[in-house]
């Protein structure tokens, strides 16, 4: 009776073991990835910041101003419309007309 206990204790410490053994294994997984994660973070905000330094300190040329300026300005509004009055109805677009043809000629 006793053997068959410390068998049983030795197979449930073992299984126990190898439960602990995984544990600590996917807790060293998930550390890596969030070192890479956070080196990565780091680097993209240096690369961020030498960027942002570079774009201030060089001049910007006179179409990308131009460009810039004209995204910033809101969308020119129709004439009808920045007088208050109401948009003119749109006309239905013509269709061909169908010739006739004539039989036998």
């Amino acid at each position: 009776m006793t053997q068959d206990r410390a068998r049983t204790r030795e197979i449930d410490q073992n299984l126990f073991g190898k439960t602990q053994a995984q544990i600590l294994a996917r807790r060293r997984v998930v550390e890596e990835q969030d070192e890479i994660a956070a080196a990565r973070e780091e680097n993209t905000l240096r690369l961020r910041a030498l960027r942002l330094e570079k774009e201030a300190s060089a001049p910007v040329p006179v179409k990308m101003a131009k460009r810039a300026a004209l995204k910033a300005l809101p969308p020119p509004v129709p004439a009808a419309q920045a007088e208050g009055g109401a948009a003119a109805p749109r006309r239905k677009a013509k269709t061909p007309l169908k010739r006739a043809t004539t039989k036998g000629a």
